[in-house]
């Protein structure tokens, strides 16, 4: 049903679309009888929830709404590659076969996909071949349009409203390949095709920041897959690149110059993907790339909170008063660089010592502000505690009052009775 046909020039768009809306209609007339295709949408949009095959009537409304944001994802694509790219057809493969995670084409089986183990083996193929074009910009660039913000907009928007209402299905297992997707694209906007050519000293380290993300989805691939890499993303030519830009990050804090940290963590990993095992003996590469998520996400943080430090940035100031401050403060436990960093024999104690004062001195400030919350809040409650006593005290002597007048009314009482 979702062969991509051909010409000369490259895939006939047109006529996908029109097989397409074919077999929608000899399938819709089935299903629905001799009603329009509208008729037929709208019937099956008020029985059917989102995501819901479970029924032909909505398997049918399911397919041709998957199947028309899927053909205008590969017109996008269409315009931005042209017909001159000599991968064009596979990058359209790319494109066709992620939309087949989709679990409407799983249960259909009509994807080239197990049905039985899902799993996006034609992604994973593709981020390793990829690895291999890093050295030409104009190639390596191409490859990440299939996947790209400006192509697969369509794709992207079912994964997240998909992943964000139950991230259990297949198609979720896509997001670390549409992350390393824009750090990619971010690599391919910050390095331009002359720096690109002549190998700037900057280069170098986008370059090992690429392979260090590639590193985090080769680390979990199969062997057969795994084959397919870039000898750059082995373990011994990541450790290298992980080194180069831990030096060139210290001496870049030394000379208070955070221009290419925020561009190199544009393009590195998030945390999340790099396998941190916290057992791994000192000083393994599985140690080493522990760290290296550490620190990283530590230098997120710390941007995060104080920005690039330009001098046109005017310093903010801002009190978050609706998250828990002992997290927070936890994770910025910024000192915890320099403890790494000791460990690899990498020298960042100056950058750690002065990021621990920027943030004790943060700290500081907060301590100096909740004192003054305290010490408001004692003297209410002391106030209130002195209030209180003094009723008490007159809730007690009223209390004696009013026995020793019920005692003299009881005597008299007594007294006439008797």
């Amino acid at each position: 049903m979702f062969a991509l046909p051909g010409r000369k020039n490259g895939p006939d768009i047109n006529g996908f679309k029109n097989l397409f809306d074919a077999q929608l209609e000899k399938v819709g007339k089935n299903i629905f009888g001799n009603i329009p295709h509208s008729k037929r949408m709208e019937e099956a949009g008020k029985i059917c929830t989102f995501m819901d095959s479970s029924s032909p009537k909505c398997a049918y409304h399911r397919i041709t709404t998957v199947g028309n944001h899927m053909i205008d994802d590969l017109r996008r694509l269409e315009s931005n590659i042209g017909t001159g790219f000599k991968d064009s057809w596979y990058m359209y493969t790319v494109l066709l076969s992620t939309w087949y995670m989709d679990r409407v084409f799983l249960n259909l089986n009509c994807g080239p996909v197990d049905v039985n183990s899902p799993r996006p083996t034609s992604q994973w193929e593709y981020v390793a071949k990829w690895s291999k074009q890093l050295l030409s910009r104009s190639n390596f660039c191409t490859w990440s349009k299939p996947l790209d913000k400006t192509v697969a907009q369509n794709l992207r928007q079912e994964v997240k409203k998909i992943c964000d209402f139950r991230d259990t299905e297949p198609i979720c297992r896509l997001e670390p390949v549409l992350d390393l997707v824009d750090s990619m694209t971010n690599l391919c906007n910050i390095v331009p095709q002359t720096e690109w050519q002549t190998s700037s000293s900057n280069f170098k380290f986008f370059k090992s920041a690429a392979y260090i993300n590639f590193y985090s989805m080769r680390v979990k691939m199969p062997t057969h897959i795994i084959n397919l890499y870039d000898t750059s993303t082995t373990e011994e030519a990541v450790k290298t690149g992980i080194l180069s830009i831990f030096f060139q990050m210290y001496d870049d804090f030394k000379a208070n110059d955070l221009t290419l940290a925020v561009k190199l963590l544009k393009i590195l990993p998030k945390s999340q993907y790099l396998p941190c095992d916290y057992n791994a003996p000192f000083p393994s590469f599985k140690w080493l790339i522990c760290s290296c998520a550490k620190v990283f996400n530590e230098l997120r943080l710390y941007l995060q909170t104080y920005g690039t430090g330009n001098a046109d940035v005017l310093p903010r100031k801002f009190l978050v008063s609706d998250i828990d401050f002992r997290d927070y403060i936890k994770n910025l436990k910024v000192t915890q660089i320099k403890e790494l960093a000791e460990k690899n024999a990498v020298s960042l104690q100056v950058v750690a010592t002065d990021i621990k004062n920027d943030v004790q001195h943060r700290f500081q400030q907060l301590g100096a502000y909740f004192k003054k919350v305290a010490s408001y809040q004692k003297a209410k409650l002391d106030a209130d505690v002195g209030y209180l006593k003094g009723r008490i005290a007159d809730y007690q002597k009223r209390f004696v009052k009013y026995v020793d007048e019920l005692k003299v009314k009881l005597k008299v009482t007594s007294y006439l009775h008797w």
